[in-house]
């Protein structure tokens, strides 16, 4: 008995026109488009690269469509935000980043049969005073696959740390980051992170950064390092810190689309306080999330 691989994409469609804040003509790239359900619900969303860096430069939508949507190829009529809810993303303003803008009014008909979705929208959205206005949209999918959050494996176990009990580290989502700024040296982040259940709730986070033009595979961290950094942070219950010592080595750069290796550090709490850090990574693509 064989089993059917999963699809990572949706074949089909997914456009746009944007204005406001940004004017756009979205068209979501082919390999970055989905319908699936989850929770009850059906879903759809879309990314539109516009540089290699998957985490600072896209423009994304997603849409989560009423638990009540019948899968019987008839249109239905749903407002924004009533009874279908989303947000649209856009690179920020600042060249920083990326802006999640909540979806606060609009119109969606869709029908849904047989794992197809056709559909038409216009919405508009709002992230602080800034507004992204959305028309013409038209989307016609075909085959459920699923938005990948996660690209990798970073685990690993802190020791006499502030996380406790939460020291035993297993990343929910992993990834590569490519920083490119006209300011700082152009950077690689590898990264993994995951909720943890506190009051407030956090996200627990740990990152290594380190300069393009570095080609080595094997690195010491310390405070006078201008080109290799590694951080920790579970915000806002416990803070951030930076690693004062340790070694980082490298079986494969994140240069190659794949960041393979292992960490051991150590980070300062305050004064003369540390606490350990030892894990391995294993994340293969560019990281992007809609």
């Amino acid at each position: 008995m064989t089993t059917k691989p999963q699809a990572t994409t949706s074949s089909g469609h997914l456009t746009a026109a944007s204005s406001g804040s940004h004017t756009h003509a979205f068209v979501s790239d082919l390999d970055r488009q989905h319908i699936f359900k989850a929770a009850g619900q059906w879903r759809f969303s879309g990314v539109q690269l516009q540089s290699s860096d998957p985490h600072q430069n896209f423009y994304g939508l997603s849409v989560v469509l009423p638990a009540s949507l019948e899968e019987n190829g008839k249109e239905h009529l749903y407002t924004f935000p009533d009874q279908a809810t989303g947000f649209v993303l856009s690179p920020s303003p600042t060249g920083t980043g990326i802006s999640v803008y909540q979806i606060v009014g609009g119109k969606i008909t869709v029908a849904v049969q047989n794992d197809e979705m056709k559909a038409t929208f216009h919405l508009s959205s709002i992230f602080n005073k800034e507004h992204i206005d959305v028309a013409s949209g038209a989307l016609h999918l075909q085959g459920i696959s699923y938005p990948k959050a996660n690209a990798g494996s970073f685990k690993g176990t802190f020791d006499g740390s502030p996380f406790n009990p939460y020291e035993d580290f297993v990343a929910a989502t992993a990834g590569i980051i490519s920083h490119e700024s006209p300011v700082f040296p152009d950077t690689w982040e590898v990264f993994g992170s995951r909720p943890i259940d506190t009051f407030p709730s956090s996200t627990q986070i740990v990152s290594i950064q380190m300069t393009k033009n570095l080609t080595e595979h094997d690195y010491e961290i310390s405070p006078k390092s201008t080109e290799v950094f590694v951080n920790c942070s579970a915000r806002p219950a416990y803070g951030s810190y930076s690693a004062v010592r340790g070694r980082l080595h490298f079986d494969s750069l994140p240069a190659t689309g794949h960041a393979r290796g292992t960490l051991k550090c150590s980070f300062l709490v305050s004064g003369s306080s540390e606490f350990q850090f030892e894990g391995q990574f294993d994340v293969r693509q560019p990281f992007y999330i809609v």
